[in-house]
């Protein structure tokens, strides 16, 4: 990702037309200023050096949030790229509870914002910086992924890949996840029972241990950190989390 905005640098460049006689007119591209990066826990690192990649490349600084409970890997990207860069141009500013989120988008002199989480997040990003200054506001709300199967598609290949796109590697936290199969109902059945199998068969936790818990042991619904899992285990069992 950075590679690919690196390479972009040399696009950004402004365009010359003949719109009038005698005359031509041209586009100068500008920095926005101050551009905001508010990342999720599910990628961190990965969002963390690809989100900077496009403002720093047109010339803007930018100031990072990465997710409380997922910091570090942030923060050491910062350390390794910190003698690259003037200062000032590449914040990180981690933290925990909505305060600093909403300090940020209520900013006056950052102008350019990009979220990446849950709607209701969003929609109190949005009504935040519509309340504070007209400022460009991106969104990225998950996504309602659906793998399509017709009835001459092979139900054993089906549900390799419906299970492979729910991204447990994980705990399912992605946009691009597999949320929805639509299969035709020829087929159904055997898709049905193959994808059981197979998630039957997987085990949470560190693949080096002998003794991993079946997944139906999973971490809380609705939470992106660990909690109390009592209520989604048989008695005995211990969720190992990696």
């Amino acid at each position: 990702m950075l590679d690919y905005f690196a390479d972009l640098g040399q696009a950004v460049k402004g365009e010359t037309s003949p719109l009038s006689a005698g005359a031509l007119h041209y586009t100068s591209p500008r920095p926005i200023g101050v551009v905001a990066r508010i990342i999720p826990c599910n990628h961190p690192i990965m969002f963390a050096a690809g989100k900077i990649a496009a403002p720093l490349i047109a010339g803007n600084c930018v100031l990072l949030k990465p997710p409380h409970q997922a910091p570090l890997s942030a923060l050491r990207f910062g350390e390794l790229i910190a003698d690259l860069l003037p200062p000032g141009v590449l914040s990180i500013l981690p933290s925990a509870g909505p305060a600093t989120g909403e300090a940020i988008v209520r900013h006056p002199r950052i102008r350019r914002i990009a979220f990446i989480g849950s709607a209701a997040t969003g929609l109190a990003i949005q009504r935040a910086a519509a309340e504070t200054s007209v400022e460009h506001v991106s969104l990225e709300l998950g996504g309602k992924n659906a793998l399509v199967a017709f009835p001459d598609a092979d139900p054993a290949k089906v549900a390799a890949a419906a299970v492979r796109g729910m991204n447990f590697s994980w705990s399912g936290q992605s946009c691009g996840s597999t949320s929805r199969l639509v299969v035709h109902e020829d087929i159904r059945e055997q898709t049905v029972a193959e994808i059981r199998r197979i998630i039957g068969e997987l085990r949470l936790g560190d693949r080096t241990r002998s003794t991993r818990t079946p997944t139906w042991a999973r971490w809380c619904r609705g939470s992106s950190t660990p909690r109390s899992c009592s209520t989604w285990t048989s008695p005995g069992a211990k969720a190992h989390s990696s």
